[in-house]
């Protein structure tokens, strides 16, 4: 093992030591992290059989700048998960899991570390055992195994939004300012089109919301030379993509428009429904939980699902050169459905009726993220040294391609849709 490394767990291992947890207490590296934004360990305490696993982490502080407020949405979260279980069993069969915090010393479950250079905020979670996740669908070979994960994942988003539905999500902070804020997006990309250099040119463009504004303003001018920009606005290649993005301008505003009018409920979303954050029996392959809950806010379900439901049934996945290769499955659609509909006990007709228009919007929104940000200069979504210069413009295309995909299947998903929510209305 190299030195490094080694110094990092036996810093894992001390931290840890914190928190209120049996002796002795190793750290190791954790395999299964994914893209986590957080620096995370598994940590082992006790001996024997009664060894206990958790999960540390270190919270990215530069990505969620108020980690205190994001923990207690944390555990407001978790309480209305175990408080709703108790009023209202699941059916018979079905398990969930919760995530579970640890105490430290000080009797907080978040642990602030101070040295001369930064501060740390670190938590420790109970491992929810007997689990596996998945990066994605395309990792699974049998086709029916992909359907039955694919249903499993709606089953558990399903879940999560029943057990979720009585809490004031009016009080939850945002944990990233301007985040699922289509209008955002869009005056980004009308901003950076128009040619804004400075905070002054984009005040035309910048939200009232002071805090949003805040967190979001650097988004908002062009962080590329005249040349570069002018080569990037004007691509042809491009230019279709850019039409299709402010062409659907309205389509993209219909869930926000849907809550300000009241006829779908803000409630608590997860925020960010991509396969790994479930996870799945090893055994059964039943969904299990739904983790990394750093992105709870307000907003409407639908988000979550359109979202996840965009992902999934991108067959080509969301870097492919060869836009010929995208295509909707129309089979994991149905199987999301399924899950879905099948399980869910509070959404409401009015939020069925827009199931298949949250796919399109999410689809459309992130390509309008992608696009704006190609067209700025990669100043939120970064380019790696390895990354080819043009892969946000890559990635728009692919966002943009799918939503016309999702258009063009748009009829076959809404006969989906309607079937199950019949059952569902007529068991």
């Amino acid at each position: 093992m190299p030195q490094s490394e080694n110094s990092s767990l036996i810093r894992a291992a001390e931290i840890a030591a914190f928190f209120d947890i049996p002796r002795p207490v190793t750290a190791h590296d954790f395999e299964d992290k994914g893209n986590m934004s957080h620096e995370m360990y598994l940590i082992r305490a006790g001996t024997g059989a009664e060894t206990r696993e958790y999960l540390l982490q270190r919270m990215n502080n530069d990505v969620f700048t108020k980690p205190v407020e994001v923990v207690r949405s944390l555990e407001t979260c978790m309480a209305a998960q175990r408080a709703y279980m108790e009023a209202n069993p699941l059916p018979e069969g079905v398990s969930w899991h919760t995530v579970r915090l640890v105490r430290a010393a000080h009797g907080r479950t978040i642990l602030e570390i101070v040295d001369e250079a930064s501060i740390a905020f670190w938590r420790l979670m109970e491992r929810i055992p007997g689990c596996v996740a998945y990066k994605s669908l395309s990792m699974v070979q049998d086709n029916d195994k992909r359907l039955q994960l694919a249903e499993q994942a709606a089953r558990g988003l399903a879940l999560f939004g029943d057990l979720t539905s009585n809490m004031e999500a009016e009080k939850l902070s945002y944990p990233l300012p301007g985040y699922r804020d289509t209008r955002v997006y869009y005056a980004q990309l009308d901003s950076v089109m128009g040619g804004t250099r400075t905070l002054d040119d984009a005040g035309p463009y910048l939200p009232a919301d002071e805090t949003v504004k805040e967190g979001t303003q650097f988004h908002f001018w062009l962080h590329l030379d005249d040349e570069e920009y002018e080569a990037r606005l004007n691509d042809p290649e491009l230019q279709p993509y850019i039409d299709t993005a402010l062409e659907n301008r309205d389509l993209a505003l219909t869930l926000l428009r849907a809550i300000e009018r009241g006829t779908v409920r803000l409630v608590a979303i997860h925020g960010d429904t991509k396969l790994e954050n479930f996870l799945f029996d090893a055994e059964t392959g039943a969904v299990r939980a739904l983790v990394d809950l750093d992105t709870i806010m307000p907003h409407t379900w639908l988000a979550d699902w359109g979202d996840m439901a965009r992902s999934l049934v991108n067959v080509a996945g969301e870097k492919v050169s060869d836009l010929g290769e995208i295509r909707v499955d129309l089979d994991i659609f149905e199987a999301l459905a399924r899950g879905y509909l099948s399980t869910a006990r509070e959404a409401t007709d009015a939020e069925i009726a827009l199931m298949v228009d949250a796919v399109q919007i999410l689809a459309l929104e992130l390509g309008v993220r992608f696009l704006a940000d190609y067209l700025r200069g990669d100043t939120y979504f970064k380019l790696a040294p390895e990354d080819p210069p043009d892969l946000n413009k890559t990635r728009a295309m692919v966002q943009l391609t799918l939503f016309q995909e999702l258009t063009a299947n748009a009829q076959d998903m809404r006969t989906i849709i309607e079937r199950y929510a019949m059952a569902r209305r007529h068991p």
